[in-house]
């Protein structure tokens, strides 16, 4: 289940974003080891970390704690969450599209001063989101198990039932739970439910659909199924569904299904799972604001765009924990 905690407001923002054509671009994903972490599991992270880093070429260095930690479940997370106009995540976000991904998705994204999820006039997104599309978002200070240090999240697992080897019986893959974790501080997640500043739809909502042209942002009336899917082109396609039942698993998650994945809302024990470059999650971050390598031959924009102040962050603790199916 999801439990976030509006912590204190940020400073207001003036987000300035210069970008040269044709400049050197990469992502780095700077890892912050708790003394909890042992040298094989810092080994599978660095491997999860070097997928993210050859997958998107953002200029931006993401700071995320690792803790090894039995409390959490099979896995959580917390990352710093920012909110701002959704006119200004919008401008920012068609600014940085490059794929054909983003061409589809800008082209279901209206233009307009209210967001097309809830008709609110706001829009949440995590701080690595923010510098992805080039706004001014930085990470803050964060305790992880028993380190503090200036990031963008910090990623708990539990050591007692993950495995740094192949998995068999009721372990579970360290890989593929990191890998869910690291895809949430990102950017990945839902605000579906959620109240007062949560009440703003997450980045990805903005992808969150009920049936072709009609936006999901309610957790389904009657469970199990899923009537919420993740799509780009307005919903004519259902590339996957979310899992939307209050069922202990986030709304952000993918339903757990037949095809099993990263994102899943639930554990597979015995099951080693991995994102690819064709990974729904890989699509959804690179729909959301990041830049797929692929991709870094198209020039960006070359003039200086001011996106503006008032971006009235507050931080936030998203904490996920994923259980067994």
């Amino acid at each position: 289940m999801s439990k976030r905690i509006s912590l204190s407001a940020l400073a207001s923002a003036l987000a300035i974003w210069v970008a040269s054509p044709g400049s050197a671009r990469a992502l780095t994903i700077n890892a912050i080891y708790d003394p909890s972490v042992t040298g094989a599991q810092q080994s599978v992270i660095n491997s999860a970390i070097s997928f993210y880093q050859n997958t998107f070429s953002d200029p931006i260095t993401v700071n995320i704690a690792f803790a090894a930690e039995p409390t959490c479940g099979l896995g959580c997370s917390n990352k710093w969450v920012y909110s701002s106009a959704y006119s200004t995540y919008r401008n920012a976000l068609g600014a940085d599209a490059t794929s054909t991904d983003d061409a589809t998705a800008m082209a279901n994204t209206p233009n307009t001063a209210t967001n097309p999820v809830n008709g609110g006039t706001s829009i949440n997104y995590s701080s690595a989101t923010g510098r992805a599309v080039g706004l001014n978002t930085p990470g803050a200070t964060m305790t992880c198990l028993n380190t503090s240090a200036v990031v963008d999240g910090c990623v708990r697992f539990n050591p007692n039932i993950t495995t740094t080897n192949p998995p068999q019986n009721n372990l579970y893959s360290l890989l593929t739970v990191v890998e869910h974790e690291i895809d949430e501080v990102l950017g990945l997640g839902s605000d579906v439910g959620g109240t007062g500043f949560f009440a703003s739809p997450a980045a990805e909502d903005l992808f969150r659909y009920a049936s072709p042209g009609v936006r999901s942002y309610a957790p389904n009336a009657n469970c199990p199924g899923s009537t919420a899917y993740f799509s780009i082109d307005g919903g004519a396609t259902n590339l996957v569904g979310f899992n939307n039942c209050n069922n202990g698993g986030d709304y952000g998650d993918w339903v757990t299904s037949g095809t099993h994945r990263v994102q899943d809302a639930f554990g597979n024990p015995g099951e080693a799972v991995s994102l690819n470059s064709s990974s729904p999650e890989v699509r959804a971050l690179d729909v959301i604001g990041y830049t797929l390598s692929s991709q870094t031959t198209t020039p960006e924009p070359s003039t200086l765009l001011l996106f503006g102040t008032g971006l009235g962050g507050l931080l936030t603790l998203g904490v996920r924990r994923q259980r067994k199916a």
